[in-house]
């Protein structure tokens, strides 16, 4: 997923760092089910919360895709996914991010339930 194009052209910056738009975003993820469950005014995250998801609107629908962590405002998923009412539990296909970019650096995710109990890190471009 990403917002706009990254391609280099003059201007070039020091060090030969290329110019986007401050709201350029591109994340590399993961197609996969998500489950939630429904906890008062939000849905969580059931495996690994502290990696984001990417949820896209019902076909058909102009909307703009919903990028969260830990858990989802039921509101949102409601007018997200077309539903008149919240359930308990829900399973919708979504993104696991593995990595998500902006002009300030890039952040990577990992899964907690790995063996070697890696965590994801983060690193902001040099100058």
């Amino acid at each position: 997923m990403v917002t706009g194009m990254a391609i280099r052209l003059p201007p070039f910056t020091h060090a030969g760092q290329s110019v986007l738009d401050d709201a350029f975003f591109q994340a590399l993820t993961i197609a996969e089910w998500v489950d939630l469950v429904r906890m008062d005014d939000a849905y969580l995250l059931i495996d690994n919360p502290d990696i984001p998801r990417i949820l896209l609107p019902q076909e058909g629908e102009a909307r703009t895709p919903t990028f969260g962590r830990v858990g989802f405002p039921v509101e949102r998923l409601q007018r997200l996914l077309g539903l008149d009412e919240g359930p308990p539990r829900l399973r919708i296909l979504g993104f696991r991010v593995l990595s998500a970019c902006n002009p300030r650096g890039c952040e990577y995710f990992r899964s907690t339930s790995r063996s070697d109990g890696a965590k994801g890190g983060h690193f902001a471009p040099s100058n």
